[in-house]
């Protein structure tokens, strides 16, 4: 975990505090009792002067400095709906992510009524186009669809008469399941399949799946699976578990420090022998999609060897954070989110506690610099106070 900004303020005190002891012990050593009073006058003042200064930084340090986003800060940040938190309208369906994450980890659920109300004047202030290419994009919109927000009339809107017919009609591996997912949806609402047609879909569905790992792998993965549940066939979902756990393994990779790790997005980053992500020297949050995608998998198929969640949840506490003089945004509420909840599942029992060293390590800035101002005071106080004889004179040393 970093380290907390509000310490930082504190670097400033400890310096003057430390520059102002050594300046007493070296002024009014050997000093007259006039020279002292002068001293003493100049320390005080200086003191009463430099207090407010001081004390502006230390706070400065805690208002400005960075936060890390809790659980309540991202249900509030939902139960708000996106109106309130951004003027870019494409951004409405990035909530449904931090939903989903808040109902299912035990916690307090999101209260979701004004989420759905701005998103329904959305979707009717800027309806799609027929070519797909204006207005709302249904891909943007997959996970308040599954949180049931939708009204039906907001699926008609996205209804794709040549994959709705290709459904049946075609006996090819379903390739694209993320741009299915809207349509499978549509025809549950107007016409159900039937046990049989949702069996030939259901099929398709699982020959489309290829060798894994592969490049965004696990948002493929994650959109097979959720196909597989809408039909009802939760038996034909185990048979994923393999890709699965192979695609979580073959993506997982380290921060070259060792202090972080996360899933990236595909093959271009593995090593071709063994299928190991080389390490990277900083985590960043372009990783964040597959991540989300990939703990998804892991919270269906359980968390694979290898991947180790404290470094999983560093990486998310690091996503989490946010200076406090600026807004929240959708990243952040998700990152708050999927702590939560990973804190939630049983693997995380497992888990070993930070260590002593891990916790007092936050404030490690603070702490060299005490001990740097603490040194400064032991040399000043060990300095030798005889007067040495010189050529041109004497000096005190």
């Amino acid at each position: 975990m970093e380290l907390d900004q509000a310490w930082t303020g504190l670097i400033p005190a400890v310096l003057v505090a430390g520059a102002l002891l050594c300046l007493c012990m070296g002024v009014l050593d050997n000093a007259t009792d006039k020279e002292k009073w002068y001293a003493w006058a100049c320390i005080f003042s200086g003191a009463f002067v430099l207090s407010p200064l001081l004390w502006f930084f230390a706070y400065l340090g805690g208002r400005t400095g960075q936060e890390q986003v809790s659980r309540e800060q991202a249900l509030e940040y939902v139960d708000g709906g996106f109106r309130q938190h951004t003027s870019r309208p494409f951004n409405a369906g990035s909530l449904g992510g931090p939903a989903w994450y808040l109902g299912t980890d035990g916690g307090q659920a999101p209260n979701l009524r004004e989420l759905e109300k701005s998103l329904h004047e959305w979707i009717d202030l800027n309806p799609p186009s027929e070519d797909g290419k204006a207005g709302v994009n249904y891909l943007s919109l997959l996970d308040v669809a599954y949180l049931g927000l939708l009204r039906d009339d907001d699926l008609r809107l996205f209804r794709k008469d040549y994959s709705q017919r290709m459904l049946l009609e075609s006996d090819k591996p379903l390739r694209s399941p993320r741009h299915d997912v809207m349509q499978i949806l549509l025809r549950q609402l107007e016409d159900p399949l039937t046990e049989s047609e949702a069996d030939w879909v259901s099929g398709r569905v699982l020959r489309g799946a290829k060798e894994f790992p592969r490049y965004n792998g696990a948002e493929d993965l994650y959109f097979r699976m959720m196909i597989l549940e809408s039909l009802g066939k939760y038996d034909e979902v185990e048979e994923l578990r393999d890709k699965a756990h192979a695609q979580l393994t073959g993506t997982w990779t380290v921060q070259l420090d060792g202090t972080r790790g996360c899933f990236v997005a595909g093959l271009e980053t593995l090593e071709p022998s063994e299928l190991v992500p080389e390490p990277r020297r900083r985590l960043y949050s372009g990783w964040m999609p597959s991540s989300d995608y990939s703990f998804r998998l892991m919270i269906r198929f359980g968390v694979p060897e290898g991947v180790d969640l404290a470094l999983f949840d560093k990486y998310l506490a690091e996503i989490a954070m946010k200076y406090r003089t600026s807004d929240m945004y959708a990243n952040h509420a998700k990152a708050a989110a999927m702590r939560s909840l990973l804190h939630s599942i049983h693997e995380w029992e497992e888990v070993p506690p930070p260590t002593t060293l891990e916790k007092w390590s936050r404030y490690r800035l603070v702490l060299a610099v005490l001990v740097l101002s603490l040194f400064c005071v032991f040399v000043t106080m060990r300095t030798p106070k005889t007067v040495v004889e010189v050529e041109e004179g004497t000096a005190t040393v």
